[in-house]
């Protein structure tokens, strides 16, 4: 997904990354990955305020994606252990869409088409909008 992209480029470091995104005005979409083995990494999604973010991550972690606008504004409350990527978006690049998919090709990892479908961390916008014009409606 959106969040294994933004963190594609960093997963080589050797440290925890933790890529983000926003979500509305005060939450950020997160995915954290850390190393288990050679190649593969756990990954946890999740969603999350700044600060909380913040004070849950581990020593040496590294932030990058579009939400660290977002973390930019807190970076007197940053401790020094953790590192923030400052690039301007789009951060996504297509050469680690590209990297995720080969490698998924080389491991002869596949998905059947009728199974494709986006992980929702939490409920789509739309879910959210439609609950609230049944509760009106009711």
């Amino acid at each position: 997904g959106s969040l294994e992209v933004e963190a594609y480029p960093y997963l080589g470091f050797g440290r925890p990354v933790c890529s983000v995104i926003p979500a509305g005005k005060k939450l950020l979409y997160v995915g954290r990955f850390q190393h288990s083995t050679e190649q593969k990494y756990e990954r946890l999604y999740q969603v999350v305020a700044p600060q909380e973010l913040i004070e849950s991550s581990p020593d040496g972690t590294l932030f990058c994606g579009e939400g660290t606008v977002v973390l930019t504004s807190l970076t007197e409350e940053l401790p020094t252990s953790l590192m923030l990527d400052k690039s301007q978006p789009p951060t996504r690049r297509p050469s680690s869409l590209v990297a995720l998919a080969y490698s998924r090709l080389v491991e002869s990892s596949t998905d059947a088409p009728e199974s494709l479908q986006p992980i929702y961390i939490r409920g789509s916008q739309f879910e959210s909008a439609q609950g609230r014009v049944r509760m009106t409606n009711s």
